[in-house]
Order: C-alpha cells, then sequence, then structure tokens
C-alpha cells in the first residue's frame, strides 16, 4: 500500500490518469486497505476507537490521509493514548461530539492529549478553573 500510494499520486501530477480515475484513487486505495490481511494500522487505529469511544466510525480518506501523513512522529499507542487522554479532558467531555478519528489524528490534537495529564485541585470544591477565577471589575 505505501508504495503503490506515491505512485499513484505521481500519476495523478504528472496527469496520466483520466479525470474519472483521478476521482476514484483514493477512495480505491481505501477499500483496498479495508480489505487486507492483516489489518493495517489505520484500520486498527479505526477498530480500536471504536471499541474506546463506543462508537461506529468507517474508515474515511480524511482521517486516512491524515494518519499516514504523520506516521512517522506519531506511533498507533501513541494516538490510542491520545484517544484515551482527550475523553478524559474537562473540554472534550462537554464537547464529545467533535472527538473523530480525524480530530484525534492532527498533529496538533495527538501532540496536545497525548501528554494531557488532568489537573487534581480540590480547593475548586468540582468547579473548572475559569469558574473559580477572580473576575476582573470592568473600569469605566
Amino acid at each position: 500500500m505505501k508504495k503503490l500510494e506515491p505512485l499513484l499520486t505521481r500519476l495523478i501530477e504528472f496527469g496520466l490518469l483520466t479525470e474519472e480515475e483521478e476521482k476514484t484513487v483514493y477512495n480505491s486505495l481505501l477499500n483496498i486497505e479495508k480489505s487486507l490481511t492483516p489489518k493495517t494500522q489505520y484500520i486498527e487505529f479505526i477498530d480500536e476507537f471504536n471499541k474506546i469511544t463506543g462508537k461506529k466510525y468507517k474508515p474515511d480518506i480524511e482521517s486516512r490521509t491524515i494518519f499516514y501523513e504523520n506516521e512517522g512522529i506519531y506511533s498507533l499507542n501513541d494516538r490510542l493514548n491520545a484517544l484515551k487522554n482527550a475523553l478524559i479532558h474537562p473540554w472534550i467531555i462537554d464537547n464529545i461530539t467533535i472527538v473523530t478519528p480525524a480530530y484525534i489524528l492532527k498533529p496538533e490534537n495527538t501532540s496536545k492529549y497525548m501528554n494531557y495529564v488532568p489537573t487534581k485541585n480540590k480547593s475548586n470544591n468540582g468547579k473548572s478553573d475559569s469558574e473559580t477565577a477572580p473576575q476582573r471589575k470592568s473600569v469605566v
């Protein structure tokens, strides 16, 4: 798969594929990857994502592209740890619908949540930092 994708990209760049063929290249690669045994790391990521979140995402071109663009930077375990940590982040808990494979795979989000450690501030009585921060008085 890895060797085939750059070859097809070069064929597109040089205009050697018809317009119809160009439209189907990335869908075809995704379909081939879905049917491979053993599973590729991208398909494993999607399977684990669904197990962890309880959702039923299907592999898609956007998340596949992001996954392979950053393959040399983040391992499968890094990405799964980022997902697990994101699910305990207060903002994510309040905005859970934003958690998609493409969201977690973006390098800025993978990096942010891969290293996230929840703060344990017991003096807030369960309130977030913004709720307990002193309010500024406006000067008129």
